[in-house]
């Protein structure tokens, strides 16, 4: 089944623009909002530096630390998920990640790193027994 992303006119004025410049200095972002339809947050951080350009692009190393996400409405079918997309610079030419799945809601915190990668999405979403992913928020 096709993977469904939607967005309320009102998520997409508030979402949040991250301009990547290739500075080398880090910049953090916090991660905190919900999906549209309520039914999962997500808590955490973002952090991104520059690290030079490859094939005439800006690439960034990074990091996503203590991300927690929550399924607020348990019995409704519904998960939590964190859903990313982005571009990625391997063996010498850049490929470009559809969305995804990254992490489903759990009782703990997740961190973990990334290198090589460039126009960032992330969303907070809803996910169904199907793997869809639903009432999507894009949050960077």
């Amino acid at each position: 089944m096709k993977k469904r992303m939607i967005a309320t006119a009102a998520s997409i004025a508030a979402m949040l623009v991250l301009a990547m410049t290739g500075s080398a200095s880090a910049a953090t972002l916090q991660l905190s909002g919900s999906s549209t339809s309520g039914n999962s947050s997500i808590s955490g951080y973002y952090t991104y530096t520059g690290d030079g350009t490859a094939g005439g692009k800006a690439k960034f190393d990074g990091s996503f630390s203590s991300v927690k996400l929550t399924d607020n409405i348990a019995g409704n079918g519904l998960g939590s998920a964190l859903v990313l997309e982005y571009d990625e610079f391997v063996n010498g030419a850049w490929g470009h990640v559809s969305p995804y799945i990254s992490r489903t809601g759990s009782s703990g915190t997740t961190s973990w790193n990334f290198n090589d990668k460039a126009n960032i999405r992330i969303w907070v979403c809803d996910y169904n027994t199907s793997g869809d992913f639903l009432n999507c928020n894009r949050r960077v």
